[in-house]
């Protein structure tokens, strides 16, 4: 992943982000992105410190994840803006958590967005979580960020062929009721 995305491809991919899904148009979300191969080297050591602490098969996903990061030309981290569960706060029929799980969602198809555009432009892309279940701190100090990471995406050009991870069978998964 050692060529460089164009930044043409860079803006592409976050603009299709911004225009993803959105509540009450409040777009309840923060884009940081870096193509700095020092912070995005600083992100990937984080989780290969983190990964001497922990067992298997934890530490074995940090490992992979600290090699995926290291090898990204650019990365891209989104947070949750509760400015919305802020004003929703006057509304009595809507909880803070289910606030929150409709800003996940939402959070969900801005990443996909991404996602599929970089692959549309040629540009792999990994959603990475693990760092956030342990690190997030470390993470925000690094970027100057107080928010809720929800989601981070490494991009990059692949050095090989890559496969499809394998799915369940469409009858274990999806169910029909009529």
């Amino acid at each position: 992943m050692d060529k460089k995305i164009p930044q043409a491809h860079i803006e592409k991919i976050i603009e299709s982000g911004v225009w993803g899904f959105s509540i009450l148009g409040t777009q309840p979300w923060k884009i940081v992105s870096t193509d700095s191969k020092k912070m995005i080297s600083a992100i990937a050591n984080i989780s290969l410190l983190r990964s001497g602490k922990v067992e298997n098969p934890l530490k074995t996903i940090l490992k992979s994840t600290s090699k995926t990061l290291s090898s990204a030309n650019f990365l891209i981290c989104v947070y949750m803006d509760k400015t919305l569960m802020e004003k929703a706060g006057k509304y009595k029929n809507f909880s803070n958590l289910k606030i929150e799980r409709a800003i996940v969602q939402v959070i969900g198809g801005v990443v996909q967005n991404m996602i599929l555009t970089a692959s549309s432009l040629g540009v792999a892309s990994v959603w990475i979580d693990s760092p956030i279940f342990y690190d997030e701190d470390k993470i925000n100090n690094l970027l100057s960020q107080r928010k809720c990471l929800i989601a981070m995406i490494a991009f990059g050009y692949p050095q090989r062929q890559l496969k499809r991870s394998k799915r369940k069978p469409y009858a274990e998964i999806v169910e029909y009721i009529k």
